[in-house]
């Protein structure tokens, strides 16, 4: 999942830039949205690497597997 957010996240703003380029009014605010739906997926992207990280450091601790 957190591939998938990270490719999500690189062709938003790759398709911002190329909304940026033509410069109109609603082009501005198609950027704008990229870039916060681009923050969204990255973020999940964080939470998803986090618990993936406890859940690893929980079974650790309670002795079932070695990672």
């Amino acid at each position: 999942m957190s591939g998938r957010a990270a490719t999500e996240n690189t062709a938003m703003l790759d398709e911002a830039a190329n909304i940026k380029q033509g410069g109109a009014e609603e082009g501005i605010t198609r950027v704008r949205a990229a870039g916060l739906q681009a923050a969204e997926w990255h973020r999940m992207a964080q939470i998803i690497s986090q618990v993936s990280h406890d859940i690893t450091r929980r079974i650790e601790e309670m002795g079932q597997y070695h990672f």
